[in-house]
């Protein structure tokens, strides 16, 4: 089974290796500059700040699977690097996402979150959302990896009682990655991050794509 296949049938596949030793070290040292910058949590607007982001954003090992999804016209919009440490040992329930981040003036149905307005589009169009997460650190259960539920993409657009329903099925999975592997996955697809059981970080650079922004509306931090 291809990428393609993997993405369709169960949400998400991984590229082991995506990047190397080099371009990992370059992005540690980015997340470092912006982690000094910004300081009120995680910056999306990376595209636009960020010009090693926006290279590594239209690179190769990631185009390359996203086009084989999207299509051909496919592109980031979004971008922002998470860290989970000692000082930082946050965690996320199961759930999907859902919120798409907009410039203003925004549709009155916007949802404010860290002072950026975001909308929450159909199904048809969330279903050709795919995040592409790069591993700074090794990922693992141990350290608060990404946990998901295969194929629970397929459901659509689930309640919280569906989407807790999908998290209690037992089926979740959570792959192990070293530094500069990939893990792809649809936005519809439940997934959910424990706390960390270790002291070390676990950093990621997130990145989202889509063939174009929802209908009336342009990207946040694009313009």
């Amino acid at each position: 089974m291809n990428r393609t296949e993997e993405l369709t049938q169960s949400g998400f596949c991984t590229l082991q290796p995506g990047f190397g030793e080099t371009e990992i070290g370059d992005l540690c040292d980015e997340m470092a500059r912006c982690e000094s910058e910004f300081e009120d949590g995680p910056v999306q607007s990376l595209l636009k700040t960020s010009e090693l982001v926006r290279k590594i954003a239209a690179a190769t090992p990631l185009l390359e699977t996203v086009h084989a999804h999207l299509g051909p016209n496919a592109v980031p919009f979004s971008a922002f690097f998470l860290d989970k440490s000692a000082h930082s040992n946050w965690q996320m329930p199961w759930h999907q996402n859902l919120r798409i981040p907009v410039e203003t003036p925004a549709p009155v149905t916007a949802l404010v979150e860290n002072g950026v307005a975001h909308i929450i589009p159909d199904a048809a169009y969330l279903g050709n959302v795919l995040i592409a997460r790069i591993s700074l650190d090794a990922q693992r259960p141990e350290n608060g990896a990404l946990e998901v539920i295969p194929g629970s993409h397929l459901a659509g657009i689930l309640d919280e009682t569906a989407v807790a329903a999908a998290g209690d099925s037992g089926y979740g999975i959570c792959p192990t990655l070293a530094p500069g592997d990939i893990f792809f996955f649809k936005a519809l697809l439940v997934h959910r991050s424990k706390p960390s059981l270790l002291r070390t970080p676990r950093r990621v650079l997130q990145i989202e794509y889509a063939p174009g922004p929802p209908s009336g509306c342009r990207w946040f931090g694009l313009t």
